[in-house]
């Protein structure tokens, strides 16, 4: 699946590269890879691992899903 990237951050704490976009059709994408990641395939979002996944849905979802992720690791 095809996006285009709106926000891009690269962390080398963590050696993950972070994404934020859209695709063709509207629907709202967060990939987390240690690569660039521009093509997303089915198993990042059937079965997402810790340093390779994607999330696509609405906005909520996707903010929801950003907000988990980086909440966890403020009490470290």
């Amino acid at each position: 699946m095809k996006y285009n990237q709106t926000a891009f951050i690269s962390s080398e704490m963590f050696q993950c590269d972070y994404a934020v976009g859209r695709t063709e059709d509207g629907k709202f994408v967060y990939v987390w890879s240690t690569t660039n990641v521009d093509d997303i395939d089915e198993s990042m979002i059937t079965d997402p691992e810790a340093f390779h996944g994607a999330v696509v849905g609405t906005k909520e979802e996707v903010i929801w899903e950003i907000e988990n992720c980086v909440g966890s690791f403020r009490w470290m």
